[in-house]
């Protein structure tokens, strides 16, 4: 998750928007979006989990495939409520900087850690 909101991430405007707003902090476990569960912001996608009740997705790769394919559409319609927005517990710390910078913050915060045993 620390790395979509790098400038050389492929994550599209919605996707790094929605990864700095309000909804960062609401991450959710579905296996709707790929057929695995996952880590994901919460979205119009895995609000659908309500209304499928009991039934389940297609194993991996097709509800993936099916996933990307409703994004493609939506998306292409002004709809940005459909993509796959992976993000882990923490996605609300992820810094817009280049890559090379966050290892580097990522490296002096983890020795200033170390440190402090």
């Amino acid at each position: 998750t620390a790395f979509i909101a790098c400038p050389e991430s492929a994550a599209d405007d919605a996707y790094r928007a929605a990864l700095t707003g309000p909804g960062a902090y609401h991450t959710t476990l579905t296996s709707l979006i790929s057929g695995r569960s996952a880590r994901t912001l919460a979205n119009r996608f895995t609000g659908l989990t309500a209304t499928v009740g009991d039934l389940r997705p297609p194993d991996y790769p097709i509800a993936y495939d099916a996933g990307k394919a409703l994004h493609a559409v939506a998306k292409a319609k002004g709809e940005h409520g459909f993509g796959a927005q992976w993000a882990g517990q923490s996605a609300p710390l992820a810094r817009a900087m280049p890559a090379a910078e966050l290892v580097q913050a990522l490296r002096a915060e983890w020795e200033s850690c170390r440190g402090r045993q």
